[in-house]
This record gives structure tokens, sequence and C-alpha cells, in this order.
């Protein structure tokens, strides 16, 4: 039996605000970008966000698209 492996999706790196802030400071301790301008990009709408109950997951690879300046493609395709 063979498997398709072209059918199987990657699983999108969901994390709450906190959580994808985190993971950003680890990237780089160094980071200029703050969980202020997180939060802000979520508000404005400019971050996507998934609302699971009371959290809001955001799509870390996304993000770290969006904040390198790589998405503009991506999200206007």
């Amino acid at each position: 039996m063979t498997t398709n492996n072209t059918n199987i999706r990657t699983l999108p790196r969901m994390r709450t605000v906190p959580k994808a802030y985190a993971e950003i400071k680890a990237m780089d301790a160094g980071t200029s970008f703050s969980m202020r301008a997180l939060r802000r990009m979520v508000k404005n709408g400019e971050m996507p966000t998934v609302n699971v109950g009371n959290k809001q997951l955001i799509n870390l690879d996304l993000l770290i698209l969006k904040i390198s300046g790589e998405d503009q493609e991506r999200l206007c395709g």
C-alpha cells in the first residue's frame, strides 16, 4: 500500500498571543517587536486570529511572514 504525500497538508502552528510573542522573542532575544505591537495587530485586524473559547489563536508561521515583510504576496495573493 502506498500513500500519496501530495495530499497531506502541514498543520498550522497555532499559538495564543502571549505564546506567539514568546516564540518570536526566543528566536530573537534582542527583537524590538513588542507584545503591545502584536496585540495592536490583532485588534486592528492586521493579524488574523481564530477564536477558540476565550482564546485568540495566531498562526505563528503567518506572523513570522508578516513581521518579516514577506507576507504581502501571500495575503494579497
